[in-house]
């Protein structure tokens, strides 16, 4: 559709996370699949880059200007991704 659209690239990681051969947790499998997935913010939280990310309550925690400041990448990575 992005091509169809006029789009010369699309990057499509994320349309992959669905297939059996991924090793994506089941939970995040679900999130994918669920309303949240229609509503992603962008945020650099996670690597210090901007990046899509589905809007949890962790991602608004780590977003909230009382928040002290999330450690460097990769902690704040290996923190979001333990929860699950």
């Amino acid at each position: 559709a992005a091509l169809a659209n006029g789009a010369v690239a699309a990057q499509l990681g994320t349309a992959f996370i669905a297939c059996p051969e991924s090793s994506a947790a089941a939970a995040y499998r679900d999130a994918l699949a669920g309303p949240a997935a229609h509503d992603p913010r962008m945020t650099s939280i996670v690597s210090g880059r901007p990046a899509r990310i589905l809007a949890t309550r962790f991602v608004s925690l780590m977003e909230d200007p009382s928040c002290p400041t999330p450690p460097d990448y990769p902690l704040t990575y290996a923190a979001g991704t333990a929860r699950n």
